[in-house]
């Protein structure tokens, strides 16, 4: 049997996914990096083994699947809030910049221009 428990989420620019104990936002208890952690999420019609807590609808549901195997069931206030999250970690997923320095290579600035408008579109001939 499976037990919910109440969590506050951030969910940060660069697509990382914070979870908190409490609303105060003091005892950070997991966090994973959208872009790099994540391999699939599932919405409430891939979570058909998985039962709400009292009071919550099916449709409230979704699953973030890692890399390392791990399945975060997490269950929102409303269908429509699961929706908004699906869709926001999703983008979280395919859109973030992933900074350098997250995988250890050293910071540094190279100067890049695009290639002249003459390389990108030749002269008919």
């Amino acid at each position: 049997m499976r037990r919910w428990k109440r969590n506050w989420f951030d969910l940060c620019s660069d697509g990382r996914l914070l979870f908190y104990d409490d609303q105060e936002r003091r005892d950070l208890e997991d966090d994973i990096h959208m872009k790099v952690d994540c391999i699939n999420i599932r919405s409430a019609s891939a979570c058909r083994e998985l039962a709400p807590p009292d009071g919550k609808s099916h449709e409230s549901l979704l699953q973030i699947v890692c890399r390392d195997g791990r399945v975060i069931s997490l269950c929102a206030d409303s269908a429509d809030d699961a929706l908004a999250w699906t869709m926001a970690l999703q983008d979280a997923r395919l859109n973030t910049i992933v900074a350098p320095s997250q995988f250890g290579f050293a910071q540094e600035v190279v100067a890049s221009a695009p290639p002249p408008y003459s390389e990108l579109n030749p002269t008919p001939q």
